[in-house]
């Protein structure tokens, strides 16, 4: 109801791609930590995601995964993965994972940090990691761009 008849609209989601299988429970594990820890509920598959927009009555003029665009050697996930030693990348290693999160921890015990700060540091692991794993398995993009029409 916000776009005249005949105006476009360029949306980008979070999707599962359509190499997700609802029958592969590691991939309904992954799922279902994307959709836990990023707080996104019922991420929809691709198609599923166009099927909705046509439903809304809009023309697909096009849709892509820009996520698996990219250099394959440097995917979209790697900043995640704590593969890269630099002094940004630390809290995402395993020992400054284990380190941080003790921190938040012992911050807390000192009032110097709100409750709940560690908790939340074990729930954005949790998100890296899954998105990570949905990357690497090619089951989840983060990037899934759809530009449509409103008909006139």
């Amino acid at each position: 109801r916000l776009l005249k008849p005949g105006g476009e609209i360029a949306a980008v989601d979070w999707c599962l791609t359509e190499r997700f299988d609802e029958d592969d429970p590691k991939h309904r594990d992954i799922r279902d930590r994307i959709e836990y820890s990023n707080a996104t509920p019922d991420l929809l598959k691709t198609q599923a995601q166009l099927d909705t927009m046509k439903g809304a009555g809009f023309e697909i003029l096009s849709a892509t995964d820009q996520a698996a665009e990219g250099d394959p050697s440097t995917p979209w996930y790697r900043a995640l993965q704590g593969r890269d030693v630099s002094l940004a990348s630390l809290a995402r290693i395993p020992a400054g994972r284990s380190f941080t999160t003790g921190l938040t921890g012992l911050l807390e015990k000192l009032r110097i940090a709100p409750p709940g700060t560690s908790e939340a540091s074990k729930l954005l692991n949790i998100a890296a990691d899954s998105v990570v794993e949905g990357g690497e398995l090619g089951i989840f993009t983060p990037s899934f761009l759809v530009h449509a029409r409103k008909p006139e």
